[in-house]
């Protein structure tokens, strides 16, 4: 097999199980969510700033794995961008 078309594949395997893994852990993440924001809404005796700092910390958390995501598939997409020119 030709190197470059094997790390063609390479990279596009290790995107994928990127792109797999990312889809999993969203879903735990708004799995997460959802239980913490029922446990707060049931929970009478946390202070409302309590409640803001947790929301805060939620939205911080998707923001981060949301930018996490991006610059990973910027980076994927340089490589592969490289491998397409090289051709």
């Amino acid at each position: 097999m030709d190197p470059q078309q094997f790390a063609k594949q390479m990279i596009e395997f290790e995107k994928a199980t990127l792109d797999n893994t990312f889809n999993a852990m969203s879903m735990v993440q708004d799995q997460m969510e959802k239980m913490t924001n029922l446990m707060m809404d049931q929970a009478a005796w946390i202070p409302q700033e309590g409640k803001k700092v947790v929301n805060d910390y939620l939205a911080t958390c998707r923001k981060t794995s949301s930018d996490f995501k991006t610059m990973m598939t910027d980076g994927f997409n340089q490589i592969q961008s490289c491998f397409c020119k090289s051709e």
